[in-house]
């Protein structure tokens, strides 16, 4: 919904993950996800709203949110998001799936798995067009990836998004892939 997306996944997560459970239901009702792209899409935003949850948790020190829901849960949906978006086979939608699957990878402490979901869709997000997407990736692996490989990844997302005019690109990054820290590059900004 135009609502959840103007949440700030990154900052915000607990309540946009919250939002996203309320109105599942309702998509689900009203058919939303029986149409291909856009049920891919939602299962996209739902599982960044997950991820956004799970670290606003891990920042916090929280175990829940207020309806019970772990960190470990939060990661499950944000995998089986994923698995969904892979299943529909969408060639548009596609790269969603590795991207998320390396976030949670990331996330988890599977740096090398991480690493090797991050660069394939990096690939995949540039075959389909997927500018933005492609460098949150592309940003996602200079992080995990560190060092100064890593560094340059960072480096050549951010002057991308720079000249797209992003005016933060730090913040819009963290929106795309909720979790990971991209202070490095805010500070190049």
């Amino acid at each position: 919904s135009p609502a959840l997306r103007a949440r700030h996944i990154s900052t915000q997560g607990v309540a946009a993950w919250q939002r996203s459970e309320r109105e599942w239901p309702l998509l689900q009702r009203n058919y939303f996800l029986s149409l291909a792209f856009v049920r891919d899409e939602l299962l996209e935003l739902r599982a960044r709203s997950a991820l956004g949850a799970a670290a606003e948790l891990k920042r916090e020190g929280r175990a829940t949110t207020s309806t019970g829901d772990s960190v470990a849960k939060l990661y499950k949906v944000a995998l089986a998001c994923a698995e969904g978006i892979a299943k529909h086979q969408l060639t548009g939608c596609r790269p969603w799936a590795g991207f998320l699957r390396g976030l949670v990878a990331a996330a988890t402490g599977r740096r090398e798995q991480a690493c090797k979901l991050l660069e394939h869709s990096i690939t995949e997000f540039e075959a389909c067009e997927m500018s933005l997407y492609r460098e949150g990736a592309r940003a996602s692996l200079g992080v995990v990836s560190g060092g100064e490989t890593g560094a340059a990844q960072l480096a050549r997302a951010g002057a991308w998004l720079r000249q797209q005019e992003v005016v933060a690109p730090a913040k819009l990054l963290e929106m795309l892939a909720p979790g990971v820290d991209f202070s490095g590059l805010r500070q190049t900004s």
